[in-house]
């Protein structure tokens, strides 16, 4: 729940940026902008490239998408569980493998990582999927 600062300089966020992007990326979920829109939005800021532009696109384009998801989940009162799946692909080993290994987890549980989906680091394509059932599967009461 706390902001570290990346050590990692080209990583780095100045507090200037962070603002730009977090309204920025409102923005573009609030009006449905594509990745392809922030991303272009992102890039005439002179902050970023154009590679960096779509990594942060993408990112928070995912974060908003799964963060909604779960919260139409949760409202659903029928969904009970989640369970990560690995994109096509998948080659490095990290926290998107524990997260998938953990199999179904209970719907507010965070998965192994610490987060309660996607995206787990920039670039992350993996997902989440829904688990319909009985509250008593999930050894819940």
């Amino acid at each position: 729940g706390k902001l570290v600062d990346n050590p990692d300089a080209d990583w780095a966020i100045t507090e200037s940026t962070r603002t730009y992007l977090r309204s920025t990326v409102t923005e573009a979920v609030n009006e449905g902008w594509s990745t392809q829109m922030l991303e272009k939005e992102i890039m005439e800021s002179a902050a970023f490239d154009k590679n960096r532009a779509n990594m942060v696109a993408r990112t928070e384009i995912a974060f908003a998408d799964v963060e909604g998801r779960l919260i139409g989940y949760k409202n659903s009162g029928v969904v009970t569980g989640k369970m990560s799946i690995m994109a096509d692909g998948h080659d490095d080993d990290d926290e998107c493998d524990e997260n998938a290994a953990a199999g179904v987890i209970p719907i507010d549980d965070a998965f192994p990582s610490g987060d309660s989906g996607p995206p787990y680091h920039p670039r992350c394509e993996c997902d989440i999927i829904p688990i319909v059932g009985e509250e008593e599967e999930n050894g819940q009461e």
